[in-house]
């Protein structure tokens, strides 16, 4: 190999890396994307807010059928993406509301290999910040586990060993604070099986999407977690 083509090569890998971990200013009151506002509530029922990407945007109309007399339930407005974004745009996701049930989730955009990517210092850093203020808002909190990447190919990239370190940084936080974890990525893996290439008829082929019954699947841990924090009434004596 030639100088020439040497150094035109190490500039491409250069501007690769810049891209890759190019991060937005979180100190500027300027978004390089929009958040969205809260809908204001409705009832008087208990108000919960679902912050998370698209797995939280594919599962929450299969799960406000389950909780839709207890709780006056709604996804932010937007994919919440990676967790600079979610650090950006948090206060206006919270909104003038009050919120008694906050449940979130941050991670398949951050260890994406494209733009978005935060290394899991940068992520620990984000998520601290985001639990730190949630905590602070008086709700109950539900983390929820990224969930896993099959053992193939998929677009942008992303692997499912970097779900499992993100998540393991997560959990350490989640701990300090005490928040209640809902285990979405052992959840899957019991069904799937683990370092799964595949799970018909759950989640899409090479893809971190699911089927509708793999989000209602998912919908049934979730429940589970919900329960445990609000308990249901006992049904009517007979």
């Amino acid at each position: 190999m030639d100088e020439r083509s040497f150094l035109l090569i190490l500039l491409a890998y250069s501007a690769l890396a810049s891209a890759r971990h190019h991060r937005v200013n979180l100190e500027s009151e300027a978004r390089p994307f929009a958040c969205g506002d809260p809908t204001p509530s409705k009832t008087k029922l208990p108000q919960y807010l679902i912050i998370g990407d698209s797995i939280s945007i594919g599962y929450t109309p299969h799960l406000i059928p389950h909780i839709n007399t207890s709780f006056e339930a709604q996804h932010i407005k937007v994919n919440g993406g990676n967790s600079d974004r979610g650090r950006m745009c948090l206060t206006e996701w919270l909104g003038k509301n009050h919120w008694d049930f906050i449940s979130f989730n941050f991670g398949l955009h951050d260890i994406a290999n494209d733009t978005e990517h935060l290394t899991v210092v940068e992520y620990t850093d984000n998520i601290l910040h985001i639990t730190k203020a949630l905590n602070s808002t008086g709700a109950k909190l539900l983390w929820v586990d990224t969930t896993p990447v099959p053992d193939v190919t998929v677009s942008p990239g992303r692997t499912d060993s970097d779900v499992v370190e993100y998540n393991a940084a997560a959990a350490k936080i989640m701990a300090e604070y005490n928040v209640v974890t809902d285990d979405l990525y052992g959840w899957v893996e019991a069904k799937c099986g683990k370092g799964y290439s595949a799970c018909p008829g759950v989640q899409l082929p090479k893809n971190v999407h699911f089927y509708p019954a793999g989000y209602d699947y998912l919908v049934e841990s979730l429940l589970k977690s919900i329960h445990a924090l609000f308990p249901p009434p006992p049904p009517p004596l007979q």
